[in-house]
């Protein structure tokens, strides 16, 4: 085996004398060596890390990405499921009550309008005996027993002559309206039938929510008071 420079440089040293200049030169020599020797131990230590954690991404990163990856199509899955369920919903809605938005919109209107009444009464029996030139009669509903009227005036909804019912003041200072018209389904559209046990919708237009529902014959669309919401 070949000896190293400091063995060497023992042995030649034991076997002769050197000057200082050239024991100096071979101690400089020996300090690049053993310079050289720690800054290759250093890099193959260095190298042997960045391929243990080289290794340990190459066994981490497809868990990671796979896990990731089922993360995002479950998201994409959530979100796409309940579009769709909303989407069908309304979709749904819409093609069930056909004309229910334009009756709402119509009410609304109005309501906001809040036009002089033409009869100041709060019975229903004096008000069918004023509106006379309508061609159906005023009828009570159980789900319009709490509205507290005051009187009435003639109107018309998707051009059907109707009578528009005001309520009092309310406590908060709020009128609400409430619209009877005969109901005819050509013009009107399906819209839920209280005696066959459906149940009134709402809808919403400028901010206003109004429930519809048919009952005796009548159409009624109520306007929702924040008292009542």
């Amino acid at each position: 085996m070949p000896k190293s420079l400091k063995a060497g440089l023992q042995s030649h040293f034991e076997s002769s004398s050197l000057s200082e200049e050239q024991l100096a030169a071979l101690k400089k020599l020996q300090g690049i060596q053993n310079g050289n020797e720690a800054i290759l131990s250093k890099t193959n230590n260095l190298a042997a890390e960045l391929k243990v954690e080289s290794s340990n991404a190459q066994r981490k990163s497809p868990a990671s990405f796979t896990l990731s990856f089922r993360s995002l199509a479950a998201l994409f899955l959530l979100v796409s499921t309940l579009s769709l369920s909303w989407w069908y919903q309304t979709s749904s809605d819409v093609k069930a009550w056909p004309k229910a938005d334009a009756i709402a919109a119509e009410v609304v209107y109005n309501h906001l309008k809040q036009r002089p009444l033409d009869f100041v009464d709060r019975e229903l029996g004096e008000l069918n005996r004023r509106f006379s030139q309508l061609d159906f009669r005023l009828q009570r509903s159980a789900l319009s027993e709490n509205f507290q009227l005051g009187g009435g005036r003639y109107c018309s909804l998707l051009s059907i002559p109707a009578a528009q019912l005001r309520s009092v003041q309310g406590k908060e200072g709020e009128y609400e309206t409430l619209y009877q018209v005969d109901y005819r389904e050509n013009i009107f559209g399906d819209l839920p039938i209280i005696a066959d046990g459906q149940s009134a919708i709402v809808r919403y237009h400028k901010g206003v929510a109004v429930e519809i529902w048919v009952d005796k014959g009548i159409l009624f669309a109520r306007t929702i008071s924040e008292e009542r919401m």
